[in-house]
């Protein structure tokens, strides 16, 4: 453990002396550790920092998930059917981000800032982690039980083309 009392070993996976010196000078890269990121994660109120993290991250989350949408198949399906499918899935996925992500940011806005040890905090997120993992695997696998997509069905939807008599 060094000073802090993070562990190394997180570090060591993937931090090589070649790839920190890309990052700055290490008077530079421990000014950010104790000063810059410090001040970025206590700047704002708990609510504040809370608000920021999530607004962030649901930005982040919904670009790529719009992203998506246009990726996946569309050489198999015309653009307007895959945003019309895709896009209504979209929203069920949009609707489980939110508490995920309201999760994310009470725990990066609240507990980050606590003088806790990094332990007691990995814990907590590792908690939160596994809650959503097993959330997740247990919603999915009952949908995909039930054969739902996320989309709607086609009485949902209606005619797809326009018929005239």
């Amino acid at each position: 453990m060094n000073r802090a009392g993070e562990p190394r070993a997180v570090y060591a996976a993937w931090a090589t002396p070649r790839a920190l010196a890309a990052l700055g000078s290490p008077g530079k890269l421990k000014d950010f550790v104790d000063n810059q990121f410090v001040n970025y994660c206590s700047d704002n109120s708990p609510a504040g920092f809370t608000a920021e993290v999530w607004t962030h991250n649901a930005l982040l989350a919904g670009l790529g998930l719009v992203g998506g949408i246009f990726r996946v198949h569309r050489t198999a399906r015309p653009a307007g059917a895959v945003l019309a499918e895709d896009g209504r899935a979209f929203c069920a996925i949009v609707f489980g981000l939110v508490l995920s992500l309201l999760c994310s940011g009470i725990i990066e806005g609240v507990v980050t800032r606590q003088p806790s040890p990094w332990p007691v905090k990995i814990g907590i997120g590792t908690l939160a982690l596994a809650a959503f993992l097993l959330s997740q695997w247990a919603t999915g696998r009952r949908a995909h039980r039930l054969g739902q997509t996320g989309d709607l069905s086609e009485a949902e939807v209606g005619a797809r083309q326009i018929i005239s008599a």
